[in-house]
């Protein structure tokens, strides 16, 4: 939710005149835009969320096989991390 807040606020010139879908696999995110009572954290996210025209289509994992593959690698950065380390001198 944050995430789609974020990305809302960041580039809301261009939302502001189209139509978006949100594509998601996390089927509680299509509900607590229709829930009536939660946090107060949640609630300014909705509220900013409420500016655009928004529609959140539910794709099952068994359809989102890329993005799923690809949040399953890891970081070579992350592994590559300790020979970065070892390349600078201390001065």
């Amino acid at each position: 939710m944050l995430a789609i807040a974020f990305a809302c606020e960041k580039f809301r010139p261009s939302l502001m005149e189209n139509r978006s879908y949100i594509y998601t696999n996390h089927p509680p995110l299509k509900y607590i835009m229709k829930k009536k009572e939660m946090k107060a954290r949640i609630m300014r996210w909705l509220l900013l969320l409420q500016e655009f025209d928004l529609w959140v289509m539910e794709r099952k994992g068994t359809e989102n096989q890329l993005v799923d593959h690809l949040l399953r690698l890891g970081n070579e950065m992350e592994e590559n991390s300790e020979e970065i380390k070892e390349t600078f001198i201390d001065v």
